[in-house]
């Protein structure tokens, strides 16, 4: 993980804590899978993405797998 801090009067302009952040997530899919599959691996990734640190890796699978489940309802591929 890389941090940066850069400090900034405007700030206090706004009611922010004291502090705001920035979060860059790059999500990279296989190209090779089938579009199910690709549909699942960016649902993962990005539940992993958002939730990593509140949630195990279980629990994000859980959450992936409701999410294709709703989502094969609305449009089967």
């Amino acid at each position: 993980m890389e941090i940066e801090v850069k400090q900034d009067e405007a700030l206090s302009q706004f009611d922010t804590g004291g502090g705001t952040r920035e979060i860059k997530t790059i999500i990279t899919i296989d190209n090779g899978l089938s579009p199910r599959n690709k549909r699942a691996a960016l649902i993962y990734e990005t539940l992993g993405a958002c939730l990593d640190y509140v949630l195990t890796h279980e629990q994000v699978e859980r959450l992936k797998d409701t999410l294709m489940d709703a989502l094969d309802q609305l449009e089967p591929i």
